[in-house]
């Protein structure tokens, strides 16, 4: 995992590899960490929108994972009977997680 320090309240890192067990991200995939107001942080993405918030970046980090897994299996699960759109979102889903 790659970090970048932007600032005291804001930083980039790159999450690559396997992100728990049975969930591998096949490209690394950057998210931003954030010093929130009432000093809890929060972990976001600017490809699928998806975060997570913790008291501590690591807590923040973790909650951002189960949002990301949970967000796939949302969008396979509509996949099946859904639109085309829903259909190229979960292969560019897949394009950088994967079930294993």
């Amino acid at each position: 995992m790659n970090h970048y320090v932007l600032s005291q309240q804001h930083q980039l890192v790159e999450l690559r590899g396997e992100i728990v067990p049975g969930w591998t991200l096949i490209k690394p995939l950057p998210i931003e960490v954030e010093r929130d107001e009432d000093n809890s942080y929060i972990v976001s993405d600017n490809i699928f929108m998806v975060y997570g918030e913790g008291e501590r970046p690591e807590d923040a980090q973790k909650d951002y994972i189960k949002s990301l897994i949970e967000y796939y299996s949302i969008v396979k699960e509509q996949a099946v009977a859904d639109s085309h759109a829903t259909q190229q979102l979960l292969r560019h889903l897949g394009s950088y997680l994967r079930q294993t």
